[in-house]
């Protein structure tokens, strides 16, 4: 079988696209899978099966560029022989994906759906209000119009089911577990060691990490020395201008910012942490969604500080893993010491329904039924 996995903005070893799924569909016998996405630094595929095709330079960001990602991404499919499943990971190359099927109508096609892109348009405010408008409008009409030549939907996220109009005799949830072993964290007691990992954006909560750094550091009685690492990718001009800035500060160390970061490189640092940071502000795009790096710290079993939220204390509570505070309180950012030096998280170990296994038997059982 002749796979192809596409993205257009993450890169080919991105953890969904190649540490999940490619890896996962990778365990079918006689499967070639050539993954599409953009640079990495040259850094090869682990598995003899499955081949990266950076076709995308990860310098780019604007619309246009993501329009003439359709163009390449056909003229590669094009370029193929005996193709005989495809999935994109990405909103961006439906149209190219569709025209296809229609040319070629025995491939089978999966829509991976990572993100709820309607309400992403209308809730985030990167844009004028009447471009979010008809970028949200736009965004619902390809969807709405793919779903009938589509084979099969994945969604990444159980609340797209409630929010959005499915098909739901094709779709299946596969969650963004972690695709690793349990592992059981032991923090340094000597030191408090604060990670701020992922995509670096608004909307994931990097302004709110800044102020509580910058809260803490504040701080003239601090019980123990205290460090902070920012590792990942951003990609606003003024957050950018930020960590620039606050890399300049001696406790703090900024990794990546403006290169994407392996995926393996940020779990390395991830597991010296004594806290991950999830300080997500509060937004319809994100509320009712399950951060990634939520079910990582839960199978690692890495204590988090995480942004109230009833969903996200109901998941972790039963391993005591986080303290949830209001990164907007002043006062709950400095009584953090205080709540840090009475939590016991993981007292029975790391949590296991965190893992990918049993997302990979729904994948696996969608994909050899098709």
């Amino acid at each position: 079988m002749n796979v192809v996995l596409a993205s257009v903005l993450k890169p080919v070893d991105d953890s969904r696209v190649y540490q999940k799924i490619g890896q996962s569909i990778a365990k079918i016998q006689n499967t070639n899978i050539q993954i599409l996405g953009t640079e990495n630094d040259g850094i090869p595929s682990c598995l003899p099966n499955i081949t990266f095709v950076p076709l995308f330079s990860n310098h780019k960001k604007e619309a246009f560029f993501r329009i003439k990602g359709n163009k390449r991404f056909f003229s590669f499919l094009k370029s193929q022989k005996n193709i005989d499943l495809i999935i994109i990971h990405t909103i961006e190359l439906l149209p190219a994906l569709v025209f296809y099927k229609k040319l070629n109508p025995n491939v089978k096609i999966i829509y991976d759906m990572l993100e709820n892109y309607p309400l992403n348009f209308k809730s985030q405010i990167y844009r004028s209000a009447w471009k979010s408008k008809v970028l949200s409008f736009l965004s619902h009409q390809i969807e709405v119009f793919s779903f009938q030549y589509l084979d099969h939907i994945f969604s990444a996220e159980t609340t797209y089911l409630k929010e959005k109009q499915l098909p739901l005799y094709k779709t299946t949830v596969l969650e963004n577990k972690y695709a690793g072993k349990l592992f059981n964290t032991i923090p340094s007691t000597d030191h408090l060691h604060f990670v701020i990992c992922g995509s670096l954006t608004r909307v994931f909560g990097i302004n709110e990490a800044i102020k509580f750094i910058e809260l803490l550091n504040s701080c003239k009685k601090q019980p123990v020395t205290i460090k902070f690492t920012v590792i990942g990718k951003a990609y606003e001009s003024d957050i950018i201008e930020k960590l620039k800035k606050i890399n300049q500060v001696h406790n703090v160390e900024c990794i990546g910012i403006t290169d994407f970061i392996p995926h393996s490189k940020i779990i390395k640092e991830m597991l010296t942490a004594s806290y991950l940071l999830l300080s997500y502000p509060e937004n319809p795009c994100t509320k009712n969604c399950i951060p990634t790096k939520m079910y990582e710290g839960l199978a690692l079993g890495i204590p988090m500080i995480i942004q109230n939220n009833s969903l996200w204390e109901e998941i972790t509570t039963p391993t005591n893993s986080s303290i949830f505070i209001d990164f907007n309180k002043k006062s709950d950012i400095l009584s953090i010491f205080d709540k840090i030096q009475t939590h016991k998280p993981y007292r029975k170990g790391p949590d296991k329904n965190a893992l990918w296994k049993s997302e990979e038997e729904k994948l696996l059982n969608v994909i050899q039924t098709l």
